[in-house]
């Protein structure tokens, strides 16, 4: 773990990992340089488990957890960041499947949202099986990090995290993984993932952006063999308003992506996948998100609920009437 002025929220995180109901690990912590009482907090810990080392310049997340697991003696690396929680049985649940699976080098979880005081606000829900992984890769990263455990064998042999890459580095590293080894991730929700001011995901810059567009391109052309212009990768962009555009590409790209991967486990998360993406974009549009707000309020859902408590069927029908997506 790696923490930057993380006294806030620093004591909860390391006592939910100190709590893990299995015991055998070491806790490497890095501090980055904090001006707060992170360095201060950090020095009460006695627990024999716990080592922390002190940067003397400010290196950043991935630079500071390269050298990090440079140090580590075990061969299985869990993440966490400063300001999120760990279930009790993650450690113990992550070991056991990556002890009964060889063939998976990483795993994850799904996560419960929590905000700042700790209360529960929702939850993402990831793909479990590699395949539909792989496909879910294209477009963004399909692992929570914080939430991941993976072979340090596996770490090792795609030369660890590029630290250049900023916020993007965990994508990158899963993308780069895949190449080595299966991933998977359990569906239990193993780590509470904290929504606040200064979480890196909210404050994400166009810069960002621009990096896990050249990531997700990496990714599509590694699984389908498709090289997609910039105007096309269009998960992180808020100017694709082709729907057909969009929607010609994802059948596109489930065509090659079949090619290598299809079961009927498969072939369904890539359907649903691809109803998502056209509804993530479509309420992008001037008219989207009215056209998705009267289909909740035809079931009598509020807008925030996602696809997965609406109709499929039901949303063609309104689709169907107003754009030409289906």
């Amino acid at each position: 773990m790696s923490c930057f002025n993380s006294e806030r929220f620093l004591n909860e995180t390391v006592e939910s990992i100190l709590k893990q109901t299995y015991g055998n690990f070491e806790f490497l912590i890095g501090d980055d340089c904090s001006t707060d009482r992170t360095r201060d907090l950090l020095k009460t810990y006695e627990d024999p488990r716990v080592r922390v080392f002190y940067n003397s310049v400010n290196l950043g997340c991935y630079k500071t957890a390269n050298a990090l697991i440079g140090k580590a003696n075990g061969s299985l690396i869990a993440r966490i960041d400063s300001d999120d929680v760990a279930t009790p049985d993650r450690l113990a649940k992550q070991v056991a499947f990556l002890n009964s699976n060889p063939s998976v080098g990483c795993v994850g979880s799904n996560l419960t949202l929590i905000d700042e005081s700790g209360d529960e606000l929702t939850h993402w829900d990831y793909p479990e099986e590699d395949e539909c992984i792989r496909w879910a890769l294209m477009f963004n990263s399909a692992i929570a990090h914080p939430s991941s455990m993976f072979r340090l064998s596996a770490f090792n042999a795609i030369g660890g995290y590029d630290e250049d890459l900023h916020a993007a580095a965990d994508y990158d590293c899963w993308v780069r993984m895949s190449r080595v080894c299966r991933l998977h991730n359990l569906q239990q929700r193993l780590v509470k993932y904290r929504i606040h001011e200064n979480t890196v995901s909210s404050v994400r810059t166009d810069l960002q952006h621009s990096i896990r567009s050249r990531v997700s391109q990496m990714a599509i052309r590694e699984s389908c063999g498709l090289q997609l212009g910039a105007s096309l990768t269009f998960i992180d962009s808020h100017s694709h308003n082709d729907i057909n555009e969009l929607r010609t590409t994802l059948n596109r790209l489930a065509l090659e992506f079949k090619k290598n991967y299809t079961s009927a486990t498969v072939d369904g998360f890539i359907n649903y996948s691809v109803q998502s993406l056209l509804y993530e974009q479509i309420c992008k549009l001037p008219y989207g998100r009215r056209l998705i707000i009267a289909l909740f309020n035809s079931f009598n859902m509020k807008p925030r609920q996602r696809l997965t408590m609406a109709c499929p069927e039901a949303l063609k029908r309104i689709l169907r009437r107003n754009i030409n997506v289906y």
